[in-house]
């Protein structure tokens, strides 16, 4: 998620969500894995991208993932970028 400004080491705020809501970044539940991604929906279908210059995403059936949070913040540790 580094295009987003997320750092590996960074801690993550999250306000709880249910609901995705399009280019936003969520906490996502993935085939029983939690993941960050970048929401993005088109034409009805809803994509899970990765904010790393790689412009990958993947496109998911309601029934594989749920929403668990919305990004909200980051807390960096003194010292770090």
């Amino acid at each position: 998620m580094i295009e987003a400004g997320i750092f590996d080491g960074d801690n993550i705020l999250f306000q709880n969500s249910e609901s995705l809501e399009d280019g936003a970044i969520m906490l996502v539940k993935y085939k029983n894995k939690m993941t960050v991604k970048r929401i993005m929906m088109k034409e009805g279908q809803i994509y899970l991208c990765w904010d790393d210059g790689s412009n990958r995403q993947m496109m998911v059936d309601s029934e594989d993932y749920e929403v668990q949070g919305k990004f909200m913040a980051i807390e960096r540790r003194p010292g770090k970028r």
